[in-house]
């Protein structure tokens, strides 16, 4: 009778020490039937699998998600495309579950029994819609379609800067191009590695008064760099990063031209691989940088964290002294993931390290988490999700694409699903360039003796 009525006294202690109901977190695969089944599945692996819940959940409020929606997608008793009508509610209570999450990444894609998508959900495409002036009704009508718009359909990439603003027109039917091309109305040199069916545009180009730009569509850099879509494309990367590294390094030694300043144009990138920034950014300073912190989850609870990890970005030890002239960055609203990061870099070099730094634009979309890379350094490998329980996830007709770390920046500040804001907010308009006009505007005053 003591063990009794000792168990049955732990009990109500542990029912009297929670404030509010506890959903119940399955461990087992459950076996996917109907619309409560999916439900059920996908609020479980959301608990092992996604790591935002200090913004999304501080309270307890997926719990709150679980109660309100699951009688809802249990009341529905047919599969997946077996009624149009029940189809459209079940996929309607995903998006408004979905629209209030932080994880701009984040993207849902449910399908007919593994054939045409049935709904595309995606937290980024979201955010642009709506600043485009799109209605909610809009946006999930255009997610139900199963299909995406283009970025450039909905803000500035470097490929609409590429023809808009600089005047050049690049064969999209070609596989690649690589070389100079006719100066334009900004720029006296302009050099462009384009590979048009990959949405991938880099451009460097150096204005009259030896004001360098340099305009990256993603940071996939490292990627071509290796081969992997053939010798000629790899030969055009290495011409691009020897070129632009050229110009820096020898402006720093003293040797060729007089650089009055730097551009970097991030709007619409779209981000990629930190192997991009030795590539790219360490030639600009001559002492180790940290940016930001990076945490994933060491556990199978929502709030299993691991520690804050600082991200720091080595120099080129061929550098003897930092870049001294003014830098100039420009991002939107479509700048997402290692863009960010990036636009994060020269933040801090202008916050911390003394260097002369302005951003133009729009706030940046806000999404700063990161997949895991390869433990081998392997750009093409991610780390088993089960290893940090987060990321990306499974369940029956449904994929869901979510990041596996959570990243803030060096002062602790966390611009998830908030942006960056620029120091200088210019709105991007049709006539002309606007956001790189004020940028050469101020370089040009700021690099006055």
């Amino acid at each position: 009778m003591r063990q009794i009525s000792s168990a049955i006294l732990i009990i109500f202690v542990l029912l009297a020490a929670s404030c509010r109901p506890q959903a119940e977190i399955s461990t087992e695969e459950a076996f996917i039937e109907t619309w409560g089944d999916i439900f059920t599945s996908f609020w479980d692996k959301m608990n092992t699998q996604y790591v935002f819940w200090d913004l999304d959940s501080p309270g307890g409020e997926w719990d709150d998600v679980y109660f309100e929606y699951l009688p809802k997608f249990s009341s529905l008793k047919g599969l997946i495309g077996e009624s149009e009508e029940e189809t459209d509610t079940a996929l309607r209570y995903f998006y408004d579950i979905l629209s209030d999450l932080s994880d701009c990444h984040y993207s849902l894609s449910i399908n007919d029994g593994g054939k045409a998508p049935v709904l595309t959900f995606s937290k980024y495409h979201q955010n642009l819609l709506s600043l485009s002036g799109r209605s909610d009704e809009d946006i999930f009508s255009i997610f139900r379609s199963g299909s995406l718009p283009e970025i450039s359909d909905l803000r500035k990439t470097i490929g609409t800067v590429l023809s808009d603003s600089f005047g050049v027109s690049i064969d999209t039917a070609a596989p690649f191009f690589s070389g100079e091309v006719s100066p334009s109305s900004y720029l006296s040199l302009c050099h462009v590695f384009a590979l048009p069916e990959a949405n991938a545009y880099y451009v460097l180009g150096k204005t009259e008064d030896e004001i360098l730009y340099i305009g990256l569509s993603d940071f996939n850099m490292a990627l071509f760099r290796s081969g992997i879509s053939g010798e000629e494309v790899r030969k055009g990367i290495e011409d691009f990063i020897s070129i632009w590294r050229g110009f820096i390094q020898d402006y720093l030694a003293g040797e060729g031209a007089e650089i009055k300043g730097l551009v970097v144009d991030l709007r619409g990138n779209t981000g990629g691989y930190n192997s991009d920034i030795p590539l790219l950014w360490n030639c600009l300073i001559a002492e180790d940088v940290h940016i930001c912190d990076y945490r994933s989850k060491d556990g199978m609870n929502r709030t299993d964290y691991g520690p804050w990890v600082k991200y720091i970005v080595q120099h080129d030890e061929n550098t003897k002294r930092n870049f001294d002239m003014p830098i100039a960055v420009l991002a939107n609203k479509a700048t997402i993931s290692n863009g960010e990061i990036f636009a994060m870099f020269f933040k801090a070099l202008g916050d911390y390290y003394g260097f002369c730094t302005a951003s133009f634009g729009e706030a940046t979309a806000g999404g700063l988490g990161t997949a895991n890379s390869s433990p081998d350094g392997n750009i093409y490998e991610f780390f088993d999700p089960y290893v940090f329980n987060a990321g990306q996830f499974n369940i029956g007709s449904a994929v869901c694409q979510t990041q596996s770390m959570h990243a803030r920046y060096r002062n602790g500040e966390i611009y998830e699903n908030i942006g960056i804001s620029p120091d200088y907010p210019v709105a991007e308009d049709g006539a002309g360039d606007a956001v790189l006009s004020n940028a050469l505007s101020w370089i040009r005053k700021d690099s006055q003796p």
